[in-house]
């Protein structure tokens, strides 16, 4: 599969965490770059053991981590200090409609647009890694469940094997009666002729015997 491909599915994937309402300006929009940073974070910190794969993101990881710490500081690092960029993602995926917006303006205290655009995308972040999370544990259920199965698969077909094995050797060995009558059997074709009785001379045909007439 090509790099493109798989950066595509990467960025449609976390667009659906988050539940976006609108579409992306492009593949290489700012948002969409930030939804693939989002997904390579997510995934090699994954592969580092740091996240639980069993439980939920309250669980810990390999590394001892909660899942819940290791989502809220890849939510945070993916968020750009720089004001311009910051401003670029956040209306390329129109945070502004987005759930997390109209709860911290609930909140209150909001006096820094710049910082409160800030927030928005984090919490966007965090609550699509929760998802993300959910989802990859769930996945790895289903794949240890499926890895136990071949095993349980093995052991019916080895026992199938062995009674078919069973089978076979009764098939090819006649029973003892029949092995008994075959012992008993002369080879060569049988002569029909009875045995002469003790007493009696031997039956035999004249060739020019005269047929019966009427």
């Amino acid at each position: 599969m090509e790099y493109k491909e798989v950066r595509h599915r990467r960025i449609n994937e976390w667009h659906g965490h988050m539940d976006l309402s609108a579409g992306l300006d492009g593949p290489d929009s700012p948002g969409s770059e930030w939804l693939d940073s989002l997904g390579l974070a997510f995934n090699g910190a994954w592969d580092a053991g740091r996240f639980p794969t069993a439980g939920d993101h309250d669980d810990r990881g390999e590394t001892n981590e909660y899942g819940s710490d290791v989502i809220a500081e890849l939510a945070s690092a993916s968020v750009s200090v720089y004001t311009h960029e910051r401003w670029q993602v956040f209306l390329d995926v129109c945070a502004y409609s987005s759930e997390e917006a109209e709860e911290i303006l609930k909140e209150g205290g909001v006096t820094d647009p710049t910082a409160w655009a800030g927030d928005v995308l984090d919490r966007m972040a965090s609550n699509a890694g929760q998802r993300w999370l959910a989802e990859r544990i769930e996945a790895q259920a289903e794949q240890d469940a499926d890895a136990e199965a071949p095993e349980e698969v093995e052991e019916v077909e080895e026992v199938e094997e062995v009674e078919d094995s069973n089978s076979e050797a009764a098939a090819e060995s006649p029973p003892v009666c029949a092995r008994q009558s075959a012992a008993t059997q002369t080879t060569g074709p049988v002569d029909a002729t009875p045995a002469p009785q003790a007493g009696q001379p031997a039956r035999t045909e004249s060739q020019d015997r005269p047929g019966r007439h009427r």
